[in-house]
């Protein structure tokens, strides 16, 4: 006879053995139906490990299979060989911030890795679309070594099976067109998926990246399509790179993008420096002088550094009175073309940049001071060196050094011997006045 307590065990092994087998046949038939319901050509779904159903929607093949979990129904969609060259998965919290594909709006929500290239041939506007739609319809979405996995879940609840199938309703559909577009084709190249990309998608900078990679990567017939039908694009972006790439001939538009205001100043900036070797002397500093006078701080900046090279007089005027609202940056530029410009009417705004209460700027105008500085920077300069450390201290004793060596005749502030104020050999401003050493003593005068 069986004692009661094996008897128990192997009563309790029993009905779990039964609740699992029906408990997976149940899962079965919930799945077939939710396939049903969604339009899959199911065929019998196998019952061992858990329940599985293949079929196919607009001539995509799918898996589908249903699992309990504690607290929730997840479904899994599986769609198997598909691109290996690109991994994709939904961005997190750690992921850091990376250029897929040029669309911010899916950039900041998937990270796609891959060659460059073979991204954005592969995602176009409808596929990126899709991926987003299904990230806001909750599906969990991964993309490994050309097989797709999408996870929907739901509480388990009485009509957990309906709110399952809407689920699977919208996202089906989303699924396959990402699919279809990550469904490797022989007949197509990558370059030819990039100059498609550059001629329809609606995302300026997506059509930006692809003419980027072109350029990258492509020569001869192909490059010269792509630059043609980028200097005919909708965005003055693309038409400024193929400009750019053109040369001499490209002249009329990066003219055009250098004096609009209607474009990002980052553009501007970048056509002014690109027109820098193609234009006469004369023609750069008037766009120099349109830069200075221009409302954004980057424009100014690079009108800066334009006139600085050119040695342009006139801008001067224009580069002191741009002193009193510049940020940091162009507040360096100023200080650079100020100090190549290097007439004596640039010492003055000088002066006021080495007030800046930054070290970048100080140092750069200290530079300048070094090298156009005349007698009415000794003071400022070691007025600095004294309340400075380190490095800027040394450079602004240095800056006092290089101008006196280069002051012809008796000026004031000319001649230091030592760095502490006792014992200075100094130059009066009153005639006859007398300078006192660090003994107390009169210094004596120096011979008539």
């Amino acid at each position: 006879m069986i004692p009661s307590d094996a008897a128990w065990a192997a009563g309790t092994f029993l009905l779990l053995g039964v609740s699992t087998m029906y408990g997976r046949l149940e899962r079965a038939r919930q799945l077939a139906t939710l396939a049903a319901r969604a339009g899959l050509n199911a065929h019998r779904p196998r019952f061992y490990a858990r329940p599985v159903v293949t079929g196919e929607i607009s001539g995509v093949a799918l898996e589908a299979s249903l699992a309990k979990n504690a607290g929730e129904f997840a479904l899994e969609v599986v769609v198997r060989g598909l691109e290996q060259s690109i991994d994709l998965h939904a961005r997190n919290e750690k992921d850091p911030p990376r250029r897929a594909t040029g669309d911010s709006r899916f950039d900041r929500s998937f990270i796609a890795r891959g060659e460059p290239a073979n991204v954005l041939a592969l995602l176009d506007s409808d596929a990126r679309d899709a991926l987003r739609a299904l990230a806001g319809a909750r599906a969990d979405l991964d993309v490994t070594r050309g097989v797709l996995r999408a996870h929907l879940r739901e509480p388990r609840r009485n009509d957990w099976a309906d709110s399952m199938g809407a689920r699977l309703d919208e996202a089906l559909p989303l699924l396959v067109r990402v699919a279809r577009a990550l469904t490797p084709d022989p007949r197509e190249r990558p370059g030819e998926k990039l100059l498609e990309r550059l001629r329809t998608d609606p995302v300026g900078t997506v059509r930006l990246a692809a003419l980027e990679a072109l350029l990258a990567s492509s020569t001869g017939a192909a490059r010269a399509e792509a630059l043609r039908i980028a200097s005919t694009d909708s965005d003055p972006a693309l038409r400024f790179f193929a400009a750019r790439e053109a040369g001499r001939d490209g002249i009329p538009v990066l003219l055009t993008v250098a004096k609009s205001r209607s474009v990002p100043a980052a553009l501007q900036s970048q056509a002014l420096i690109a027109l820098e070797p193609l234009i006469g002397r004369e023609e750069l500093a008037d766009l120099a002088l349109a830069a200075l006078r221009a409302p954004r701080a980057r424009v100014r900046a690079t009108g800066a550094s334009l006139a600085g090279r050119l040695g342009v007089r006139a801008a001067v005027p224009l580069l002191r009175t741009a002193v009193e609202r510049a940020d940091l940056p162009e507040r360096r530029a100023i200080a650079e073309a100020l100090g190549r410009i290097g007439v004596p009417e640039t010492e003055a705004p000088l002066l006021e940049l080495l007030a800046t209460p930054d070290g970048t700027v100080q140092r750069a105008t200290v530079e300048w001071l070094a090298r156009v500085g005349g007698a009415a920077s000794v003071a400022p300069l070691r007025e600095l060196a004294s309340a400075a450390s380190g490095d800027l201290a040394r450079e602004a004793k240095a800056a006092v050094a290089r101008i006196q060596s280069r002051l012809d005749g008796a000026e004031l502030g000319q001649l230091t011997l030592a760095d502490s104020e006792a014992g200075r050999v100094s130059l009066p401003l009153d005639a006859g006045a007398v300078s006192i050493a660090a003994s107390g003593k009169p210094a004596k005068r120096p011979l008539e």
